[in-house]
């Protein structure tokens, strides 16, 4: 998976993270289309145990990918009727 942190000032941080097969890819359902971009997802892959290290800080997240929404469930920060589907990916915000 890949994965970045945005730090905000005066603000939480986001993390952002996505399968590594999606990485600078569009995906697209009816009217929606999304670029999964490696400005906001990264450049450099990590295991899953970095993705518990940064969902585990005060944070908000954008999680986007069959493996990665599973390694969150897993984890137990988000709940599968949290996601939606967009062209058939898993999707998750954490707010």
């Amino acid at each position: 998976m890949y994965l970045k942190i945005h730090h905000v000032s005066g603000s939480r941080d986001i993390v952002a993270a996505c399968d590594s097969d999606l990485l600078n890819t569009t995906i697209c359902d009816g009217d929606i289309e999304i670029f999964i971009s490696d400005k906001f997802y990264g450049t450099e892959e990590f295991p899953e145990d970095k993705l518990r290290e940064a969902l585990s800080k005060d944070c908000s997240a954008n999680l986007i990918g069959e493996k990665v929404i599973e390694a969150a469930i897993k984890l137990g920060f988000v709940e599968r009727d949290m996601c939606i589907s967009i062209g058939g990916i898993p999707h998750a915000q954490i707010i």
